[in-house]
């Protein structure tokens, strides 16, 4: 009996055990789906990424620029609240190009709360095919064709709050007389400052000079072909490496293009195309592979020359501004809104209008990405004159 009796408790325990361990095992298993399934719901990398979208910005305060009595041209921000505008000199008339005289430019600064204008400087500049001076991005450093006696130079200036009455010029180069400047610009980093020209002899280059470098031997220009159906070019835009240029292009019949190419021998060697409404295309950088601009079909897109890849993100867009970090964007539509939003990859996502009834043509943000300066026209519905008395020009303050 004792015997019997020790198997039965042999085979009591060892039933015990087997159970316990198989409560064990499933316990543990169901623990580890639990754990697996939060792991596929929940993708830590793809909410890392979510963060880093930041949040559209609230407003704070919107302003009129001089209460729509500005004459002038706002051309940016030389700081985080005052504004750059050009104006022609009380002195001189206001006539259209003329070799045989060149305007005086005063450049002027509006300082918040944009109510009075304070003269910086005098400006004696060319106006041949453009609007007299650049200001770049930064709003640190005015480019201009200087008209003196002694010919024409392409020279820029350092703008700083306290200045008055001019800072010291520097001169990146000479201009023949018989030569024709259809416009100069920056890159988006202030360093490039591009040049398109028509020499004396009929030839069209860009020429692209670093801020940065040794004055006397900073520049270099490229030669662009010109066809009986390839007309000239009218707008340029540098990359931030000075190797790339996004440029736009008038065709026969009143055509536009755009062309993104490549900057080297000595030419501008095209390697992508896009039809484009008119020569006032603004075309910006993402980064030097990428640009974003506007087409023909009023949609803005996005190409990257590293896979030949073209994006859609909007449609009905009338202008645009990435923000100086990339991070916002403000959209100028058809209907008369102004939208801003975030670009995410090649996405535009938190949309939130933030002005209605403009048709903003020309959009400027700050330095510190706080604040955008609109320049557009307020029209009448029914006949689309102008409204007396709303503002044509306006900033907008975030929060």
């Amino acid at each position: 009996m004792n015997i019997f009796k020790r198997k039965r408790i042999l085979k009591w325990v060892l039933f015990c055990f087997v159970a316990a361990a198989i409560t064990v095992c499933a316990q543990g298993c169901s623990l580890w789906k639990k754990g697996y399934s939060e792991t596929i719901v929940i993708d830590p990398p793809e909410e890392e990424e979510r963060q880093t979208v930041p949040s559209v910005m609230e407003i704070k305060t919107i302003y009129p620029v001089l209460d729509n009595n500005n004459d002038g041209l706002v051309i940016g921000w030389n700081s985080n609240n005052s504004l750059v505008s050009l104006n022609y000199n009380s002195a001189r008339p206001k006539v259209a190009y003329d070799k045989s005289r060149s305007p005086q430019i005063v450049v002027e600064q509006i300082k918040q709360p944009y109510v009075s204008r304070v003269k910086l400087m005098d400006l004696q500049v060319s106006m041949q095919g453009w609007k007299g001076a650049v200001l770049a991005p930064k709003g640190k450093k005015l480019a201009y064709i200087a008209d003196t006696d002694d010919g024409l130079t392409l020279n820029y200036i350092y703008l700083d709050e306290s200045m008055k009455g001019g800072g010291k010029v520097f001169k990146v180069r000479e201009i023949n007389a018989d030569s024709y400047v259809k416009e100069i610009s920056w890159s988006q980093n202030d360093k490039y400052l591009a040049l398109l020209l028509t020499d004396e002899n009929d030839r069209n280059f860009v020429c692209v000079y670093d801020t940065e470098a040794n004055v006397q031997s900073m520049g270099k220009c490229y030669s662009l072909d010109i066809s009986a159906e390839a007309f000239y070019y009218n707008s340029v835009y540098i990359s931030d490496d000075g190797t790339s240029a996004a440029m736009i292009r008038y065709w026969n019949q009143n055509r536009f293009q755009l062309e993104y190419g490549k900057l080297q021998n000595e030419s501008f060697h095209v390697k992508y195309i896009h039809p484009t409404p008119n020569y006032h295309n603004f075309v910006q950088w993402i980064h030097p592979d990428q640009i974003v601009f506007i087409g023909e079909d009023k949609k803005l897109y996005a190409y990257d020359q590293r896979n030949d890849s073209v994006s859609i993100l909007m449609e009905e867009v009338m202008q645009f501004r990435l923000s100086q970090d990339k991070q916002f964007i403000v959209i100028a539509k058809h209907d008369e809104t102004v939208q801003i939003a975030n670009l995410y990859g090649n996405n535009i996502v938190n949309i939130k209008q933030i002005y209605k009834g403009i048709d903003g043509f020309e959009l400027l943000w700050s330095p510190d990405n706080k604040r955008i300066m609109i320049s557009g026209v307020i029209r009448e519905r029914k006949t689309f004159e102008l409204i007396a008395g709303m503002p044509s020009q306006l900033v907008i303050e975030f929060e």
